[in-house]
């Protein structure tokens, strides 16, 4: 039963954000966290770290990198084709991220195995990653079921007074949260694991977007448009068909507020909607957290990111994965300047 289900941490992102879910969430039996960096494995975990051996020097190509490293994987592989459901978080412009996801979910969708991938989009100003992370997109939608795309820069934006020495940890702290709640189990509603892969599985994308207060008053109100506000900057929210939507409050929540994000959800979205499902659990905190999972884009903001795909749309010769293999066949080569 362990096996069924198999949560992967890719990268450097990947891991940080699996290892936090692994102390959220002690439903998830099996984890795999995948790095060439052992520094980015966790110390204390009931998972698998699988360590990547890269050639060193130089700046390497994913071609290159999943030419490597196919012969290390060949143990995951194997787990991979007696799961169920793989779900792969990772960034999608680092180096493995761009290498590997694709690889991943690629052997999930040969045997038949479900696949949902939850990838990280570089800021708006690291110009230098977005084709890199374009061109993993393209190739994740092209074999997973699902994809879960993460806007940091409105993550970053909607909360703008972290000092910056903890901006990045306290961003992981919500998108490792935000995961973990919609994975259930909470005190009401149907948010688990079946409906989040329910809702995201199809040929298109799913966005997530998270809002908080920590007003005395009007807690949900506040939460839930600042979810929809960072769903907006992403994906035009008219175009989603299926939402989970999950609030996370005090004891003080009422019957009333949970209608109202409800009703402010349905309102902003629109009568497209064919599945909703919403969820909540309440503590003794005295901030309310929205999170919303909008799932039926067709595009997004980081469509731009690979142009390519834009202006061949259907038209590719071969949009294969390439793989270089690492090996000695005698040829001197020029090496680059």
């Amino acid at each position: 039963m362990e096996s069924e289900i198999i949560f992967v941490g890719l990268g450097d992102f990947g891991c940080r954000i699996l290892s936090k879910i692994e102390q959220q969430n002690h439903n998830i039996a099996s984890f795999c966290y995948l790095s060439n960096n052992v520094n980015d494995f966790p110390k204390f975990t009931t998972g698998e770290k699988l360590e990547i051996v890269l050639n060193i020097g130089g700046k390497l190509s994913p071609a290159h990198i999943r030419g490597i490293v196919l012969s290390q994987l060949e143990a995951l592989s194997s787990k991979f084709k007696t799961s169920k459901l793989v779900i792969i978080i990772s960034s999608a412009d680092g180096d493995l991220g761009s290498a590997l996801l694709p690889y991943l979910s690629n052997i999930c969708s040969n045997n038949n195995v479900k696949c949902l991938s939850i990838l990280s989009m570089p800021f708006s100003f690291e110009k230098q990653k977005h084709f890199n992370a374009g061109l993993t997109l393209r190739h994740s939608k092209q074999y997973s079921d699902g994809i879960i795309l993460i806007n940091k820069d409105e993550i970053f934006n909607a909360f703008p007074q972290i000092p910056i020495v903890q901006a990045y940890d306290f961003v992981d702290d919500k998108i490792a949260f935000s995961i973990s709640s919609l994975l259930g189990p909470n005190d009401y509603g149907d948010i688990n694991l079946h409906n989040l892969f329910e809702i995201t599985e199809r040929n298109n994308f799913s966005v997530l977007s998270i809002g908080e207060s920590k007003n005395a008053s009007n807690n949900s109100d506040i939460a839930i448009k600042g979810a929809l506000k960072m769903l907006s900057k992403t994906a035009n929210p008219s175009s989603a068909d299926r939402v989970l939507l999950f609030l996370n409050s005090g004891k003080q929540l009422s019957t009333s507020d949970v209608a109202s994000s409800i009703n402010s959800v349905r309102g902003l979205i629109g009568k497209k909607l064919s599945h909703f499902t919403h969820g909540y659990k309440t503590s003794d905190s005295i901030q309310t957290t929205a999170i919303v999972l909008s799932s039926g884009f067709q595009s997004t903001i980081f469509d731009d990111y690979d142009p390519l795909s834009t202006l061949l749309a259907g038209k590719e010769i071969d949009d294969d994965l390439e793989c270089n293999l690492d090996i000695d066949i005698g040829i001197d080569t020029i090496s680059e300047a």
